[in-house]
């Protein structure tokens, strides 16, 4: 009788046992919720187990200092040293400081704009081709959508952009000192252009237009039709290279010991000694993608 209640109490705690482990498997799970209201009252996704936690910061848009460059790819600009790779911007010119110097409005934003590779006279020097200079440059660019190209430097150290303007196919940079109010003048490193810049002197100075010129002013002609750009019309005289030195052809092509064709153009290191021998096949050119056509590779100095 004693072995039959004995019996009976097992099974009883067997029984609450298994009551208990059901339970248990009855309970609700209780993971961890996986959404968290972030500071800002945006819902963000904790990572899950064994993940590294990715802080969620918003994207802050600063402007910068200097408007932003489109790409090129669908323009043509009408002198080949201008840097296209560099991307271009438009802007309207909203005010005219000097024969070098403009105020462009691009974006809703105003930035001074300096002309690369142009020096001309201050406007309030002794210099009366300071105020010409500016009436040129008012003529040229005043009211009106110019295109701004950079070289190597993005401004100059009073934050002024360092662009070639052009407005359609007139390169205003070119234009200045072909209209004799202001000389090329050599800002490394941004110089691509220097040859192109010198060969409007040498038109400046074949038409007898020059920087040292005294009133009454020269008049020149300020809307050349694209057909016939001054330097076009200098090409077609010898785009072969010239046996001779011809006005705005100084570009020098030598052909060395070796038989190496190098041309060397104003301002490089051996420019000066260079003799140029015709009867040694040796020729003078007007651009450099005349030289380049026809055989001749750019002097490394």
């Amino acid at each position: 009788m004693k072995r039959k209640k004995n019996n009976k109490i097992i099974w009883i705690i067997v029984g609450l046992l298994m009551a208990c482990f059901i339970g248990i498997g009855l309970l609700p799970d209780t993971q961890p919720n996986n959404k968290t209201a972030s500071r800002s009252g945006q819902t963000l996704t904790t990572p899950t187990t064994g993940s590294v936690a990715q802080a969620f910061t918003p994207t802050e848009i600063i402007p910068t200092s200097t408007p932003a460059a489109t790409p090129t790819k669908a323009l043509v600009f009408p002198y080949t040293c201008i840097p296209v790779n560099n991307g271009f911007q438009t802007g309207l010119v909203t005010r005219i400081v000097d024969g070098d110097t403009i105020h462009v409005n691009i974006d809703g934003q105003d930035f001074v704009v300096r002309y690369i590779g142009v020096d001309a006279p201050e406007v309030d020097s002794d210099d009366p081709l300071g105020e010409q200079a500016k009436l040129i440059n008012a003529k040229l660019v005043e009211g009106k959508t110019v295109t701004l190209v950079r070289d190597v430097s993005e401004t100059d150290s009073f934050h002024r952009l360092l662009r070639y303007v052009l407005i359609g196919t007139t390169f205003v940079n070119h234009e200045l000192i072909r209209a004799g109010v202001g000389v090329p003048k050599q800002y490394p490193p941004d110089t691509i252009c220097q040859e192109t810049l010198e060969n409007a002197l040498v038109v400046a100075r074949t038409n007898q237009l020059n920087i040292n010129s005294s009133p009454p002013f020269p008049t020149v002609d300020l809307d050349p039709t694209p057909e016939i750009q001054p330097t076009q019309a200098i090409v077609s005289a010898c785009p072969n290279g010239c046996t001779t030195e011809q006005a705005g052809c100084s570009i020098k092509g030598n052909i060395s010991s070796s038989g190496e064709k190098i041309y060397h153009v104003v301002g490089m290191r051996d420019y000066t000694k260079t003799v140029i021998s015709p009867e040694k096949g040796e020729r003078w050119f007007c651009t450099e993608n005349d030289a380049v056509a026809n055989g001749w590779r750019r002097a490394l100095r």
